[in-house]
């Protein structure tokens, strides 16, 4: 369900935050970090001890949106609320506000010169993440966002893919340009990132993270350290991951809707038949996966008019 912009300050509206002594015990966070978790009961007690385990030489802030879960996830979260009250600060309503609403509302309660990101399913293996990433972004203001590399746990398998961009055959540059035609995706549960970027990404898109790093990369660079800091769990529910033709579909052009509206904002139009060549290619491979072969020659008929023309057929 898609709910409009009213329902979503409604929701907003209607969320509180638990008792907590984190705004006067830490007037000054240097680092907001935030949690979005729903129904992450088997997981979220890991993502909580990531971030309780950071060793820091600035003040942080905890900030959870638990948004009414059905499982034990709301119990937990409010344990560790009571049990951590000068860090963590629990934002949640009477009811489920949704993914958005719960988003922003988070995002809306951070203080902090800088926000990191890990979602209630992933979890954090390195005690030094933070402080790493906070010196490079106050040694280096040029730079917006820093990110790490990040294990992959496959979890209906039980297995692990170490090291993920590591193992990739091809190089992410870290350029807008290099996002903008490529779309690449750098782990959102590894970030931190400068706070004044956080409410700039539109509404409408189909995710927030892709649009945050064009938004960061179009004015400041992106760090990559390499080095393994953080666990993304990857579930059969997944956002990225689909278990059938129309919804891999609905996610690749609402991708391409993200890169057509930078490329308008930002001037890069010359880009277009980069991001199209790229896209088709990306629909051919999807359709061939799931055997939809009318697809496939379509998409080929519109790669084949791209190549040709140097615009898609529609």
């Amino acid at each position: 369900m898609i709910l409009s912009v009213e329902e979503i300050e409604k929701r907003i509206a209607d969320s509180y935050e638990l008792p907590n002594r984190v705004i006067e015990e830490k007037p000054h966070p240097v680092v907001s970090v935030r949690t979005s978790t729903y129904n992450h009961g088997p997981y979220i007690r890991q993502c909580i001890e990531g971030v309780l385990m950071q060793r820091t030489t600035f003040p942080f802030e905890f900030i959870i949106g638990e948004d009414f879960s059905t499982d034990e996830t709301r119990k937990i979260v409010f344990e560790y609320a009571e049990k951590y009250p000068d860090i963590i600060r629990v934002i949640t309503a009477d009811y489920n506000v949704g993914t958005k609403a719960n988003g922003r509302r988070c995002i809306r309660a951070c203080r902090g010169k800088y926000i990191a990101i890990c979602e209630g399913d992933d979890y954090w293996i390195e005690p030094l993440k933070l402080q790493k990433q906070v010196e490079f972004l106050e040694k280096n203001p040029e730079y917006g966002l820093v990110c790490t590399d990040v294990n992959f746990y496959y979890q209906e398998q039980g297995k692990f893919l170490k090291a993920f961009f590591k193992s990739k055959k091809y190089p992410i540059k870290y350029t807008y340009e290099d996002f903008l035609v490529k779309g690449w995706f750098i782990a959102p549960c590894t970030w931190v990132y400068k706070r004044e970027f956080a409410q700039s990404v539109p509404d409408g898109f189909i995710i927030g993270d892709y649009p945050l790093v064009l938004e960061i990369s179009s004015c400041l660079k992106i760090k990559f350290l390499d080095e393994v800091t953080t666990v993304y769990r990857v579930l059969k529910s997944s956002a990225s991951h689909f278990m059938n033709f129309e919804k891999a579909k609905k996610y690749n052009e609402g991708v391409f809707k993200i890169q057509d509206y930078y490329m308008k904002k930002n001037g890069n139009c010359g880009l277009k038949k980069r991001i199209l060549i790229r896209k088709n290619l990306l629909m051919i491979k999807t359709a061939v996966k799931y055997k939809k072969y009318k697809f496939v020659f379509l998409y080929s008929m519109r790669l084949f008019h791209i190549f040709i023309w140097g615009r898609d057929i529609i």
